[in-house]
């Protein structure tokens, strides 16, 4: 269930006094078409026993606005910080019938801005080494690349 606000996102974090917002879209890596209810499981970075939203891709494979916690915008705004980063960090975990799960994580929301990323997917009667998930690298302002672990 994914309300406007994500009020479950601000509890988790309530240092975090602004927010972002995630889009995510998932297609079959092979053929390169949209992924209809692929699940989506979005958690802080590193913390996945705690699941902030839970979103299911439409027709056309793309979720819905995710809205999450993120820091001040004025961190993004002074070019001499350096010491706090002015992006908060989340792992996403897809899932859809007859493929391998994905992970992504590093996902980085900044304050008032929609961060996309694309999510492919791998059919199951793929072989490729690996244990749980196919784990992929998050790049969202630039190339997407993907490892098998």
């Amino acid at each position: 269930m994914c309300y406007p606000y994500n009020f479950y996102t601000r509890m988790a974090d309530p240092s975090l006094p602004d927010e972002g917002r995630l889009e995510i879209s998932v297609f079959d890596e092979t053929e390169g078409k949209p992924i209809e209810n692929a699940e989506i499981k979005v958690m802080k970075h590193g913390d996945h026993l705690h699941i902030l939203d839970n979103e299911v891709t439409g027709q056309s494979g793309e979720s819905g606005i995710i809205n999450l916690a993120a820091p001040d915008i004025s961190l993004s705004m002074n070019a001499e910080n350096e010491e706090e980063r002015p992006y908060s960090e989340y792992d996403i975990i897809v899932s859809s019938p007859g493929r391998r799960d994905v992970l992504i994580e590093g996902v980085q929301i900044l304050p008032h801005a929609t961060a996309r990323q694309n999510v492919f997917m791998h059919s199951t009667d793929t072989r490729y080494i690996s244990r749980n998930y196919y784990h992929s690298r998050q790049y969202t302002l630039g190339a997407f690349s993907s490892k098998s672990i």
